[in-house]
C-alpha cells in the first residue's frame, strides 16, 4: 500500500511541476526591473504530500538475577528480539508554510517556518509466542510509537537556473510530539484471557530534532509559485520504562523501550508571494 502511495504521489507531483514549468516557460520576460520580483519577499501557502517513517525500537527486559521474573537468558532474549527492530509506518502530510526570500542576482536566501499533520503510527510485537523454558504459558509483547504533528523551522539557499526555475537546498529544526508505548503480559493459553503476569508504560515528549532536504520551485507568473520538496527528519530517542510484575510473588522485570524516529517526507506546495 505504501509502495502504491508513493507511485501516485510522484505521477502527481510530476504533473504539477511540469505543468508549472510550462507556464512559466510561457510567461512574458519581465521588461525591466522596476517590475516585482517574486523571489524577494515574504510568502504564504500550503503543502501536502506523504511520510515515510521508521521507528528504530529497542526493547529491555534486564538481566537473570535474584529478583528477576524471567528466570533464564533464553527467555529474556525472546522478549527482547520479538519487540525490538525497525517499526515503519506512512501517512499523509499537509499543512501551511510561511516565509522570506532575499535574492541576489540568481542566488537566493531566505527562510521558512511550516506547521502540518504528521500521523505515523507503527510497532514492534508478537502474540502468544512460548516461553523458551518456561512450561505452559505463552507470553505476548508490543512495542510502538506515534506522532501528531510536525514543525520545522529552516534556512532556504537557491540557485535560479532560470529567472522562473529555483533549485534550493533546506536544512534546520524539526519539532514533534513522540509517543512511545510498550505492553507485555502472559497466560495459561488454555485458560483463556486471564493475565498471569502484566506490565505497560507510555511516554511522549515534544522532541526537537533535524531536518534537511532540497527541491525545486517554479514561478507559475505574477505572485504565485508551485514546489516540489524532499525532506529528511530525524526526531531523536524516545524512551519509556515500565515494570513486570507477577499476580503473585516478589519478583520484578523491567520494561523499557527506546524508539529512535525518523521520517521521509516527499510533498507538494503552493506560495502566494507578497514581492518586493
Amino acid at each position: 500500500m505504501a509502495a502504491a502511495q508513493a507511485r501516485r504521489f510522484w505521477q502527481c507531483s510530476y504533473l504539477a511541476v511540469t505543468a508549472a514549468l510550462s507556464v512559466a516557460a510561457a510567461s512574458p520576460a519581465r521588461a525591466d526591473s522596476t517590475q516585482t520580483d517574486p523571489w524577494n519577499g515574504f510568502y504564504v501557502g500550503a503543502f501536502a504530500g506523504g511520510a515515510w517513517g521508521s521507528g528504530d525500537t529497542t526493547t529491555d527486559v534486564g538481566e537473570v538475577n535474584a529478583t528477576s521474573f524471567f528466570t533464564s537468558d533464553e527467555n529474556i532474549a525472546s522478549i527482547e528480539q520479538n519487540a525490538s527492530g525497525k517499526a515503519r509506518s506512512g501517512s499523509f502530510t499537509g499543512g501551511v508554510q510561511l516565509g522570506a526570500n532575499q535574492r541576489f542576482n540568481q542566488f537566493l536566501i531566505g527562510a521558512e517556518v511550516d506547521f502540518g499533520a504528521f500521523d505515523l503510527n507503527g510497532g514492534r510485537g508478537a502474540v502468544d509466542v512460548p516461553y523458551p523454558t518456561f512450561p505452559g504459558p505463552a507470553y505476548t509483547v508490543k512495542a510502538s510509537y506515534s506522532t501528531d504533528w510536525l514543525l520545522t523551522a529552516r534556512g532556504r539557499l537557491g540557485w535560479l537556473a532560470t529567472p522562473d526555475m529555483l533549485l534550493y537546498f533546506t536544512s534546520g529544526l524539526a519539532l514533534s510530539d513522540v509517543k512511545a508505548s510498550n505492553e507485555f503480559f502472559d497466560r495459561l493459553v488454555a485458560l483463556g484471557p486471564q493475565r498471569a503476569t502484566q506490565g505497560a508504560s507510555s511516554r511522549t515528549r515534544t522532541k526537537a530534532g533535524y531536518t534537511l532536504g532540497g527541491g525545486i520551485e517554479a514561478n507559475l507568473g505574477g505572485p504565485w509559485s508551485i514546489k516540489a520538496e524532499y525532506l529528511y527528519v530525524d526526531l531523536g530517542k524516545v524512551t519509556t520504562k515500565g515494570i513486570v510484575v507477577p499476580q503473585a510473588g516478589p519478583e520484578r522485570s523491567p520494561l523499557n523501550t527506546s524508539v529512535d524516529v525518523t521520517a521521509n517526507i516527499a510533498r507538494v506546495g503552493i506560495n502566494y508571494s507578497f514581492s518586493d
